[in-house]
């Protein structure tokens, strides 16, 4: 109620940066001082010093949102980036990769933060240089002798930063494969899928991670393993073709994903695709009916089928997607999806 206010609740400030120490507080308390706006921006600094680290590390991540940033705000998140708490120090590091304001004071702090004792704050203050687009060669080099950080997010991220501020894959991509059977896997898909073609080398390993990776509700949420693969495109072709024969349904829904990802690039395969309309698994031919349409040059008939059996899917979200796809091919049929 006091966000709703707007400036006019500018009197609750202090209650609302009291709140930002409580669990079930916080959140809205950021949204009500982020409302408030401008007026909550130097109790917010004044916060950076308060006795209670929750309160510290919140007012860190809420002054980033006053954009654009004051000088006395950057300096009192410099001087945050001392803090003892590593938490403190990552929030800063965070809010910093996104202030877009040209500042070598915050580029300096954050290249100091790349040797930080702490994984957490290391990895933050990497993502906010490659935010931040440092190029300079001091940079470049902690970015390169980062990939062999021992903590997995800290090499993962400097390989996402070098790759933004260079362009450069001949060093990143293997690093991403390295990481690819780990926890941080997924984060590392998603960044070879940002590259795409180039990183045509990951493509095995992506594939053994796809025969691993399952998620519920892969048309919903499908795997980083077939986003990876279909934004590389033709390069990984002939190796997910194959995975289209695999025993486990599972496995072969993420395949499916995968040249869906690719769209009309993916036309090679269409062959094979065209096979699983036949499958025993629902789930595997209503993906590739969906898959098909979305790729085309395929047989219409065969689309058009393959499109009205995913109108008795069990999700709804296949069901309505389906009834879309039939209305622009058959905009003559009665395409109606059935409510859960």
């Amino acid at each position: 109620m006091v966000g709703l206010l707007g400036e006019k609740g500018k009197e609750a400030i202090p209650d609302l940066i009291a709140a930002l120490a409580g669990e079930q507080t916080a959140s809205e308390a950021e949204r009500a001082l982020i409302r408030i706006g401008k007026r909550a921006e130097i109790p917010l600094q004044e916060a950076l010093r308060n006795n209670n680290p929750e309160i510290r590390e919140r007012a860190a991540g809420l002054l980033k949102e006053f954009d654009p940033i004051s000088g006395p705000a950057i300096a009192a998140l410099l001087d945050a980036t001392r803090d003892r708490e590593s938490r403190v120090r990552k929030r800063v590091a965070l809010s910093f990769g996104e202030i877009h304001q040209t500042d070598t004071s915050i580029d300096a702090e954050l290249l100091r933060l790349t040797d930080d004792s702490a994984d957490q704050v290391r990895s933050a203050a990497f993502a906010a240089l490659g935010k931040r687009m440092v190029k300079e060669t001091a940079v470049r080099k902690r970015m390169l002798r980062a990939l062999s950080d021992p903590a997995l997010i800290v090499r993962l991220e400097a390989a996402r930063a070098f790759w933004k501020i260079s362009g450069e894959t001949s060093t990143v991509v293997p690093t991403l494969i390295s990481i690819l059977p780990t926890s941080e896997g997924w984060q590392a898909a998603y960044t070879l899928a940002d590259i795409g073609q180039s990183a045509s080398l990951a493509v095995p390993e992506l594939v053994k991670t796809l025969r691993k990776e399952h998620v519920p509700r892969p048309y919903r949420t499908p795997p980083s393993s077939a986003f990876a693969l279909g934004h590389i495109g033709a390069a990984a072709i002939p190796r997910l073709s194959e995975v289209l024969k695999d025993r486990d349904s599972r496995v072969r829904i993420s395949a499916v994903m995968a040249f869906g990802f690719m769209g009309q690039e993916a036309r090679p395969a269409v062959p094979s695709l065209l096979n699983l309309l036949n499958d025993g698994d629902p789930e595997v031919r209503h993906t590739t009916a969906l898959t098909l349409a979305n790729i085309g040059g395929a047989e219409p008939e065969k689309i058009i089928a393959g499109l009205s059996d995913c109108l008795y899917a069990e999700d709804i979200y296949m069901r309505s997607a389906a009834a879309d796809r039939l209305r622009e091919i058959d905009p003559k049929g009665n395409w109606v999806a059935s409510p859960e």
